[in-house]
Protein backbone atom coordinates (compact mmCIF):
# COMPACT_ATOMS: atom_id res chain seq x y z
CA UNK A 1 0.00 0.00 0.00
CA UNK A 2 1.15 3.47 -0.94
CA UNK A 3 0.81 5.67 2.22
CA UNK A 4 1.42 8.34 0.96
CA UNK A 5 -0.96 8.44 -2.44
CA UNK A 6 -2.77 11.84 -2.19
CA UNK A 7 -6.38 10.21 -3.75
CA UNK A 8 -8.56 12.41 -5.40
CA UNK A 9 -11.98 13.60 -4.23
CA UNK A 10 -13.19 11.62 -8.25
CA UNK A 11 -10.44 8.44 -7.08
CA UNK A 12 -12.38 7.96 -3.74
CA UNK A 13 -15.94 7.81 -5.74
CA UNK A 14 -14.62 5.08 -8.07
CA UNK A 15 -15.79 1.84 -6.27
CA UNK A 16 -19.19 3.97 -5.93
CA UNK A 17 -19.33 4.80 -9.55
CA UNK A 18 -18.35 1.21 -10.21
CA UNK A 19 -21.44 -0.18 -7.84
CA UNK A 20 -23.89 1.93 -9.34
CA UNK A 21 -22.91 2.37 -12.66
CA UNK A 22 -21.71 -0.55 -13.95
CA UNK A 23 -22.76 -3.33 -11.35
CA UNK A 24 -26.25 -2.06 -10.85
CA UNK A 25 -26.84 -0.03 -13.80
CA UNK A 26 -25.49 -2.31 -16.61
CA UNK A 27 -22.99 0.30 -17.95
CA UNK A 28 -20.80 -1.52 -19.48
CA UNK A 29 -18.79 1.54 -21.12
CA UNK A 30 -18.27 3.12 -17.94
CA UNK A 31 -15.23 0.33 -17.25
CA UNK A 32 -13.41 2.54 -19.30
CA UNK A 33 -13.69 5.35 -17.21
CA UNK A 34 -13.57 3.01 -13.51
CA UNK A 35 -10.74 0.39 -14.34
CA UNK A 36 -7.29 0.61 -16.00
CA UNK A 37 -6.90 -1.68 -19.04
CA UNK A 38 -5.13 -4.24 -17.15
CA UNK A 39 -6.78 -3.99 -13.99
CA UNK A 40 -7.72 -7.51 -12.05
CA UNK A 41 -10.24 -8.38 -9.54
CA UNK A 42 -9.01 -11.29 -6.41
CA UNK A 43 -12.14 -13.24 -5.92
CA UNK A 44 -12.74 -16.48 -5.05
CA UNK A 45 -15.88 -16.55 -6.53
CA UNK A 46 -15.43 -14.79 -9.71
CA UNK A 47 -14.10 -17.32 -12.84
CA UNK A 48 -10.39 -16.11 -14.29
CA UNK A 49 -11.81 -15.22 -17.50
CA UNK A 50 -14.00 -12.55 -15.41
CA UNK A 51 -11.46 -11.23 -13.52
CA UNK A 52 -9.13 -9.87 -16.13
CA UNK A 53 -9.28 -6.42 -17.67
CA UNK A 54 -12.44 -5.01 -19.01
CA UNK A 55 -13.68 -6.95 -21.66
CA UNK A 56 -14.11 -10.32 -18.75
CA UNK A 57 -15.66 -7.18 -16.13
CA UNK A 58 -18.27 -6.78 -18.79
CA UNK A 59 -18.40 -10.72 -19.10
CA UNK A 60 -19.28 -10.56 -15.52
CA UNK A 61 -21.61 -8.00 -15.12
CA UNK A 62 -23.34 -9.69 -17.81
CA UNK A 63 -23.32 -12.95 -15.77
CA UNK A 64 -24.84 -11.09 -12.75
CA UNK A 65 -27.42 -9.37 -14.60
CA UNK A 66 -28.70 -12.81 -16.37
CA UNK A 67 -29.12 -14.09 -12.75
CA UNK A 68 -30.47 -11.16 -10.82
CA UNK A 69 -31.78 -9.07 -13.46
CA UNK A 70 -33.28 -6.53 -10.30
CA UNK A 71 -30.09 -6.27 -8.84
CA UNK A 72 -29.08 -3.60 -6.47
CA UNK A 73 -26.04 -2.73 -4.84
CA UNK A 74 -25.91 -0.30 -1.34
CA UNK A 75 -22.65 1.01 -0.37
CA UNK A 76 -23.16 1.08 3.61
CA UNK A 77 -19.28 2.30 4.57
CA UNK A 78 -16.11 4.15 2.81
CA UNK A 79 -12.53 4.16 4.43
CA UNK A 80 -9.92 5.40 2.21
CA UNK A 81 -6.29 5.28 3.25
CA UNK A 82 -3.40 6.06 1.11
CA UNK A 83 -4.20 4.03 -2.44
CA UNK A 84 -6.67 2.20 -1.28
CA UNK A 85 -10.64 2.36 -1.08
CA UNK A 86 -12.75 0.01 1.24
CA UNK A 87 -16.52 -0.20 0.81
CA UNK A 88 -18.82 -2.32 2.81
CA UNK A 89 -21.73 -3.11 0.59
CA UNK A 90 -24.96 -4.94 0.50
CA UNK A 91 -26.56 -6.85 -2.55
CA UNK A 92 -30.07 -7.53 -2.84
CA UNK A 93 -32.58 -8.64 -6.04
CA UNK A 94 -34.86 -11.70 -7.17
CA UNK A 95 -33.06 -15.05 -8.31
CA UNK A 96 -34.75 -14.84 -11.74
CA UNK A 97 -31.81 -16.70 -13.90
CA UNK A 98 -29.38 -19.43 -13.10
CA UNK A 99 -26.67 -19.09 -11.13
CA UNK A 100 -23.83 -20.97 -10.87
CA UNK A 101 -25.88 -24.26 -12.49
CA UNK A 102 -28.66 -23.35 -10.27
CA UNK A 103 -32.12 -22.78 -12.13
CA UNK A 104 -33.86 -19.96 -10.83
CA UNK A 105 -36.07 -19.69 -8.02
CA UNK A 106 -37.83 -16.48 -7.84
CA UNK A 107 -36.17 -15.68 -4.40
CA UNK A 108 -35.48 -12.67 -3.63
CA UNK A 109 -32.04 -12.73 -2.12
CA UNK A 110 -29.60 -10.32 0.11
CA UNK A 111 -25.79 -10.72 0.85
CA UNK A 112 -23.14 -8.77 1.83
CA UNK A 113 -19.40 -7.99 1.07
CA UNK A 114 -16.43 -6.11 1.38
CA UNK A 115 -14.28 -4.50 -1.60
CA UNK A 116 -10.76 -2.99 -1.81
CA UNK A 117 -9.50 -0.85 -4.30
CA UNK A 118 -6.35 -0.17 -4.92
CA UNK A 119 -6.33 2.93 -7.02
CA UNK A 120 -3.94 5.08 -8.92
CA UNK A 121 -3.56 7.64 -11.76
CA UNK A 122 -7.33 8.37 -11.86
CA UNK A 123 -8.21 4.30 -11.95
CA UNK A 124 -9.00 1.48 -10.33
CA UNK A 125 -5.73 -0.78 -10.86
CA UNK A 126 -6.57 -3.86 -8.43
CA UNK A 127 -9.87 -4.83 -6.79
CA UNK A 128 -10.20 -7.69 -3.92
CA UNK A 129 -13.97 -8.85 -3.57
CA UNK A 130 -15.34 -10.85 -0.60
CA UNK A 131 -18.94 -11.90 -0.57
CA UNK A 132 -21.04 -13.59 1.13
CA UNK A 133 -22.24 -16.39 -1.01
CA UNK A 134 -22.84 -18.55 0.75
CA UNK A 135 -25.73 -16.92 2.48
CA UNK A 136 -27.01 -16.55 -1.21
CA UNK A 137 -26.73 -20.17 -2.00
CA UNK A 138 -28.66 -21.05 1.46
CA UNK A 139 -31.10 -18.60 -0.03
CA UNK A 140 -31.97 -20.40 -3.16
CA UNK A 141 -31.82 -23.47 -2.11
CA UNK A 142 -28.47 -24.49 -1.49
CA UNK A 143 -26.58 -25.59 1.56
CA UNK A 144 -29.73 -26.30 3.85
CA UNK A 145 -31.40 -23.22 3.92
CA UNK A 146 -34.23 -21.81 1.88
Amino acid sequence: MDENYQMTPEERNLGHRSHKEWLQGGNTDVLYDLYAPDCVIHSRYIPPEMAQGIEGFKGYAAYLHSAFSDLKVTDEALIVEGDRVGMRWSFEGTHDGPFWGIPATGKYVTMTGIDVFRVRDGRIQEAWIESDYLTLMQQIGVGGQS
